[in-house]
């Protein structure tokens, strides 16, 4: 009979041993369960931040586009405009050789 103790004993010893292991473990478990929650949140944070930044960055490419496009109007405009002083130059140009040709004309009589 106390041989049967001895063994009862033991198994018991032998379970709460291993009760004590899967407690260790289950505690390892949940504090790698809290970790694992605390990167998650940090990344989406992260994520977050990135969003934001991709918006902003977004949205500048889409200024510098349109200060692009405002630049090739106001190149635009300028040649036109260039275009239209040169021909009021030759305009000019020829009116005053018309003017010469009429004083040496008429200096001519």
């Amino acid at each position: 009979m106390l041989h049967s103790m001895q063994e009862q004993y033991d198994k018991f010893r032998e379970y709460v041993e291993e009760l004590e292991k899967c407690r260790k473990e289950l505690e390892n478990l949940k504090f790698e369960n809290n970790l694992m929650h605390e990167k998650i949140y940090r990344l989406e944070m992260e994520k977050s931040s990135l969003k934001e930044k991709v918006e902003k960055l977004t949205e500048y490419i889409g200024n510098i586009e349109q200060v692009s496009r405002n630049k090739d109007q106001i190149i635009s405009s300028l040649s036109q405009e260039l275009n239209s002083y040169r021909r009021l130059l030759m305009v000019l140009i020829m009116l005053i050789l018309l003017l010469l040709l009429i004083i040496l004309y008429l200096s001519l009589q």
